[in-house]
């Protein structure tokens, strides 16, 4: 089933303009293309065309459609020309619900009159621009209409429109949510500070400003990437600009191969541009990587300023958001730079979660097995009993699921926030993890490394004489049930040996012994030391059976 809506056709059609009225009936966030090729080009489209040209704009333009196709519950509006790409035209195909805007060539022409902004119109007088958008018209208004699932009359009024795609979409199974979740408030006390990790639908933006308002920093400057930046960050700022609070956006782009020493000091580099100082604050919006590197670079700028985290995310949500861990990566060595910095707080919104692709949100599982796990029979038989509502991103259930995570990890911080001693059980399928994705160059994922090492870390505790057969088994099926990995040779490791190299870098070693969390049983974890022939030794056992 289709689960986004992309608006297509000419310029001056109202694709931005009904877009957001539209998104705003619907319930979801909008996103303009057009606008996301800017924000990440750092450029202006007619400066684009002036350097690249139009063939250089449709390689920005195509990687922002391939970007945004992926995403679910958004509307979209994509620019004109977009579906002179076949790839594009495949993608909007396969995964949107699209709706063709068609307007007569008059109203085009006067609503585009004043218009300097499209390098494709740009003409000498009003008889030049209609000629140029008659010959834009004959070459794609066929293909609007050969993709179009919806077409309507883009003459009438931007409310009428919206109000007419929102009514043919019902047809489609995309309907206006009007969710009442009633949120929670959960405070974290570790033994230097306090803070409150609010949990609720829909609550970023008034979230973050109310909690500014009330203490009214010298600054702020929010760290997001240039999609959040679209759906939320740029709102946001804002409307903090007209409270009063001077606040700025840096943009970054937030995959793993950025969360460096050199994104670090991107951002470090702008928060001195922008004068920011100890009575700033600083806001992340985004997944684990911005959140980390955002908060790393909190806790070092003049010696540790304040910072909010909005995690974007599954994984972020539920895990990395609680804490105060924050590092980067350097070289081969994954969040080698770091600190502890416990945000002033955290708001998880989980409406996020409704637009993330299914692979994200899938992988973001891993750690809520791992919880279920740690905490015991209650929390794991919850989560096996709702699986279909879970990958479904059934409301309730999410919300829930996410609570349970950030009240388990806040107990567990909050008597250990230094991890000396019981918050290493939140290590669990992590020295294999960090094994796996160091042994194959980090080309897979962080949550597929921990799934598969939560399932060798449980057999790693048969062979030793801890756990019996039956609770890997049911550790396994639950990750299965969710689509997550549970065998090397689904992540294609060729073989476990290879692991026991990377295992010696661990930063969990000590005293030349390798740490290990594993469950003896569902609810009992436990941190052992193994010397490396140990180790050895059980690997060897292991590769047995698991060939």
């Amino acid at each position: 089933m289709k689960k986004s809506v992309v608006l297509c056709g000419l310029s001056g059609s109202g694709k931005t303009t009904v877009g957001k009225i539209l998104a705003e009936k619907l319930g979801w966030f909008f996103i303009d293309t057009d606008q996301l090729v800017e924000d990440t080009t750092s450029m202006d489209i007619p400066k684009i065309f002036q350097i690249y040209g139009e063939e250089g704009f449709r390689q920005f333009e195509k990687q922002m459609v391939e970007k945004v196709c992926k995403l679910q519950n958004v509307v979209i509006s994509i620019g004109a020309g977009a579906v002179t790409k076949n790839e594009n035209v495949d993608l909007l195909k396969k995964n949107c619900v699209v709706v063709f805007l068609n307007a007569p060539i008059d109203i085009l022409v006067a609503r585009l009159e004043n218009d300097s902004s499209r390098p494709l119109l740009n003409s000498a007088n009003t008889s030049e621009k209609r000629n140029k958008l008659e010959v834009l018209q004959k070459q794609r208004e066929p293909i609007y209409r050969q993709i179009a699932d919806i077409t309507v009359d883009a003459s009438l009024q931007p409310e009428k429109i919206a109000r007419e795609i929102a009514r043919k979409l019902e047809s489609y199974g995309l309907e206006e949510r009007n969710l009442d979740i009633e949120g929670e408030i959960i405070t974290v006390k570790t033994q230097t500070t306090s803070y409150n990790v609010r949990i609720g639908y829909n609550i970023t933006k008034d979230s973050v400003i109310d909690f500014l308002k009330k203490r009214m920093p010298s600054k702020v400057a929010v760290v997001t990437n240039p999609l959040l930046n679209q759906i939320i960050a740029k709102k946001m700022v804002e409307e903090l600009n007209k409270e009063g609070i001077e606040s700025y956006v840096i943009l970054i782009e937030d995959s793993e191969e950025r969360k460096s020493p050199e994104t670090l000091f991107k951002i470090i580099d702008e928060f001195a541009k922008f004068g920011l100082d100890r009575e700033s604050f600083v806001v992340a919006v985004g997944g684990g990587v911005i959140g980390d590197v955002t908060g790393f670079a909190a806790a070092i700028y003049m010696r540790g300023i304040k910072w909010i985290y909005v995690p974007t995310t599954m994984l972020a949500q539920v895990d990395s958001s609680i804490g105060g861990k924050v590092a980067v990566n350097y070289g081969e060595k994954k969040n080698f730079l770091g600190s502890f910095h416990q945000p002033s707080f955290v708001v998880t919104d989980t409406k996020f979660l409704e637009i993330l692709p299914n692979e994200i949100f899938t992988e973001g599982l891993a750690e809520v097995v791992k919880s279920a796990v740690i905490d015991g029979k209650k929390f794991f038989n919850y989560l096996a009993q709702n699986v279909s509502k879970i990958l479904e991103r059934d409301p309730k259930v999410v919300f829930d699921v996410v609570s349970f995570c950030v009240k388990l990890k806040g107990k567990i911080v909050e008597q250990d926030e230094k991890d000396l001693g019981l918050r290493m059980v939140l290590n669990l399928g992590h020295t294999f993890g960090h094994a796996i994705e160091a042994c194959l160059n980090y080309q897979i994922s962080h949550a597929k490394a921990v799934s598969v090492g939560l399932v060798l870390e449980t057999m790693l505790s048969h062979l030793m004489g801890y756990a019996d057969l039956s609770t890997k088994d049911r550790i396994e099926n639950v990750l299965n049930s969710l689509g997550l990995p549970t065998s090397p040779r689904q992540i294609e490791l060729s073989s476990v040996r290879d692991l026991l190299k990377y295992m010696k870098f661990d930063k969990k070693a000590a005293r030349g012994k390798l740490r290990f969390t594993i469950p003896f049983k569902i609810g009992d974890v436990r941190v052992i030391e193994c010397d490396p022939s140990e180790v050895k030794n059980l690997i060897e056992q292991m590769e047995g059976v698991l060939s």
